[in-house]
């Protein structure tokens, strides 16, 4: 059975569909045809960003992995896993393909990139002040 890619729930006989680059999408409504083309618009504009604040992060998280040292060695580590948690909390965008919506809708894509992005600043910041004292 077919579902939504927006939301996840299955298609009844009535679908909408939402237009995506080249391609349409069936979704259940109203309501997630426009989430669909929303996130697209959004997906168009703030994917280079989070890809870059996302690599900043990895430079940092390098840098201090290979120039660290002493107890404040791993401090731009941690800063930069805090950049990358960043990326997924307020750009949640990191899927190339949309065909992979078909199988993991973008609601649960939201939700999942935003949980890993306060789970990354969480841990980043706990990292720092058990650095800091």
């Amino acid at each position: 059975m077919e579902r939504c890619v927006y939301c996840g729930k299955a298609l009844s006989e009535k679908v909408t569909r939402a237009k995506a680059h080249t391609r349409e999408f069936d979704v259940c409504s109203e309501p997630c045809r426009d989430g669909v083309e929303a996130y697209i618009q959004k997906d168009k504009k703030y994917k280079f960003p989070m890809f870059l604040m996302i690599l900043a992060g990895g430079v940092g998280f390098l840098i201090s992995a290979m120039l660290g040292h002493g107890t404040n060695g791993m401090l731009g580590a941690y800063l930069g896993q805090m950049i990358a948690g960043a990326a997924f909390l307020f750009f949640p965008y990191p899927i190339v393909s949309f065909e992979t919506f078909f199988s993991v809708p973008i609601k649960s894509v939201t939700r999942i990139c935003r949980i890993l992005g306060v789970a990354l600043i969480v841990w980043g910041v706990i990292l720092i002040v058990m650095v800091i004292n």
